[in-house]
């Protein structure tokens, strides 16, 4: 009877601590439940004891299941007397979880005597488990196929290197590295490449992504070890993030100008896989260069590509758009829902065609990849120029499309500087015809008044005077507008006018926002509805002859743009002013020329006249001589003396 009462105790002692154990218990004999803890009974939803004498298939959603965990568990049991399944029960209200599910035998010499099972909810584990698993596949979609040159890199002997430097004492490392280079060109070395995306290799034409993988080196040139160093002293001063402009070149040893964007690891584990991104900016500062060399007023233009990527589920319509994606268009992120219709109504209604053909064509699969430019609204309304590339990566089995990712470049920088570029080449398809219709004269008047005419087709304006320089002065030669009195025309203006001044000292266009509340304006004339106002130097081999002078009913029109605009158009206008000048001046010479050589003629003309009449006086003396001479041979009288003006 004792014996029989210890058993008993020690049963519910061990029903006791099952109770107690914060997982759920139970126990079956035969595959039948003898014992389930309360734990179990709440994470399936039954009530006290209900289990208890069910079939232990009551916890699993279906009878395959049901099987597969017999069968391989009783085998684990017998040989190693524990084992570990993960399976699914299936809750009283019919909802499935994922369990693990660790097993023992009551009696390790008699498997039939029972078994103790515990078993532990793992669904939200499992559920972090395939978000893991969507979210790599998400990142290695985008590492693929973004423009965006990828690099995985492995930092952390660099890391290990720089904390010994710091152990020893350094904390200047950007002068470190100049007194000791060769350290910088370990750190080169130490760098390990784990991976890299098509478009770098692409970019640095490889042959292959091992060929690149094993090739760091090669693309580095001298200038390339400027970029390299600041970039470990980012790492070395700990800071988060690291962004510059730096040259390489590709493996053919064609020049690669790059942006180098890198963000650092917090956690040490992590520096054995920093992602480096490069973006090729090379045909970027080509653009640069040419539009400075063009107009000597454009600065370098900067493209960053930080992308923003979505993924769309198909069947459920659910478009995940990540950050950047709301953060590059002026958003606050999750501002609008993740669904499709968010989406297409920010297209721009002039591109949201292309944008849903080039869609429709992929997911028909008439085209391998989506790739579209188009016009997306920002928060502000107004308009962001992006390219959207996407692929779709998940088909189900009719062949039919179920995700859909992509990224969203902001390519706002390429569009404008593309804008530009179209800009000069009309401002200098007008200036040829301006200069064309400018040099049909040299008339001044006529050539005042093309110029008046001509620049109404570069820029608008409401009035419009020219002035040109004479000595310490400057006299208004000609006006077009409905304020400015005829009468001014011909009036002189002392060229010490602040406004002349300055634009005289500076050589450079003037513009003002409003005159209505600049000190410096002179009120030539009614100028109540004048506002913006533009002064331009009128110069010829640097030196000023006048000013081309416009102005506005509109307050703040005219700035740098317009300045840019007129400035070519006032060089030739200029020009033309001065051949008109020197043509006239020309024409005088030619007039007091004529009027000289007719005045030198005329006394010629006078003393000829005078010679010849002394010519015919003489001949007649010769003649009476003769004839006197004769006269007296005649009579027989010598004459004394030979007369001079008749040889014998």
């Amino acid at each position: 009877m004792q014996e029989q009462a210890d058993l008993a105790a020690s049963e519910a002692m061990l029903r006791n601590i099952f109770q107690a154990v914060p997982l759920g218990v139970v126990m079956v004999q035969d595959r039948i439940i003898t014992f389930s803890n309360s734990k179990i009974s709440r994470m399936l939803g039954f009530g006290k004891d209900e289990l208890i004498g069910q079939s232990a298939r009551i916890l699993y959603p279906d009878g395959e299941e049901f099987f597969r965990v017999g069968q391989e568990k009783y085998p684990i049991l017998s040989e190693k007397g524990a084992a570990s399944i993960e399976t699914r029960f299936q809750k009283k209200n019919g909802k499935v979880i994922d369990i693990l599910m660790h097993s023992t035998p009551l009696d390790p010499l008699d498997i039939s005597a029972g078994v103790i099972s515990t078993a532990i909810n793992i669904t939200e584990q499992k559920e972090m488990e395939s978000a893991l698993r969507k979210n790599e596949a998400r990142y290695r979609n985008i590492f693929e196929t973004t423009a965006v040159s990828i690099w995985e890199e492995d930092f952390s002997a660099v890391k290990a290197a720089i904390g010994a430097k710091k152990a020893e004492g350094v904390t200047d490392f950007r002068t470190y590295f100049d007194t000791h280079p060769d350290f910088l060109l370990q750190q080169l070395e130490l760098i390990k490449i784990v991976d890299v995306n098509e478009a770098a290799v692409k970019m640095y034409k490889a042959a292959s992504k091992e060929e690149l993988m094993n090739s760091l080196e090669r693309t580095f040139v001298p200038e390339s070890l400027a970029t390299f160093k600041e970039e470990i002293v980012a790492i070395a001063e700990g800071k988060p993030h690291f962004t510059a402009e730096g040259v390489t070149k590709a493996l053919d040893g064609e020049r690669v100008e790059v942006i180098v964007t890198m963000t650092f690891p917090k956690e040490a584990a992590l520096w054995e896989n920093v992602t480096v991104g490069m973006v090729d900016i090379t045909e970027r500062n080509r653009v640069a260069a040419a539009l400075r060399e063009s107009e000597d007023r454009l600065s370098k233009i900067r493209i960053a590509a930080n992308d923003g990527t979505w993924d769309w589920n198909l069947k459920t319509n659910h478009l995940y758009f990540d950050p950047r994606y709301y953060e590059m268009a002026g958003y606050d992120v999750n501002e609008f829902p993740h669904r499709f219709e968010e989406f297409q109504k920010r297209i721009h209604p002039d591109d949201a065609f292309i944008v849903m053909d080039q869609a429709r064509k992929h997911l028909g699969k008439e085209i391998d990849r989506f790739d579209v430019e188009f016009r997306f609204k920002k928060k502000d309304d107004s308009w962001l120029w992006i390219l959207g590339k996407g692929v779709v990566v998940e088909w189900d089995k009719y062949g039919d499309p179920v995700r859909f990712l992509g990224t969203h470049t902001d390519i706002m920088d390429r569009k404008l500087a593309e804008d530009s570029l179209q800009k000069y080449a009309k401002r200098l398809e007008t200036l040829q015809k301006v200069t064309a219709v400018l040099t049909t004269t040299l008339a001044l008047e006529e050539v005042l008044s093309n110029i008046l005419e001509q620049l109404a087709l570069v820029i608008d304006f409401d009035n419009t005077t020219i002035f040109l320089r004479e000595g310490n002065q400057v006299r208004m030669v000609t006006l077009q507008g409905d304020i400015y009195p005829q009468q001014l025309i011909g009036k002189l203006y002392p060229l010490d006018n602040p406004l002349f001044l300055e634009i005289q000292t500076t050589a450079q266009t003037l513009c003002l926002a409003d005159v209505q509340v600049d000190p410096r304006f002179q009120n030539w004339g009614d100028v109540n509805e004048v506002h913006g106002w533009m002064g331009v130097p009128l110069l010829v081999r640097d030196e000023l002859i006048g000013f081309l002078t416009l102005d506005s009913y509109q307050v703040d029109i005219y700035g740098l743009d317009e300045a840019e605009m007129v400035r070519p158009f006032a060089d030739q206008a200029a020009q033309a002013i001065e051949n008109a000048r020197l043509h006239e001046q020309v024409k005088r010479n030619v007039a007091e020329l004529d009027e000289r050589v007719r005045e030198r003629t005329e006394k010629l003309n006078m003393l000829v006249s005078a010679m010849t009449g002394r010519e015919v006086r003489m001949a007649e003396l010769k003649k009476v001589i003769k004839k006197l001479r004769k006269q007296l041979k005649d009579a027989g009288i010598k004459p004394i003396a030979n007369d001079p003006l008749i040889a014998d």
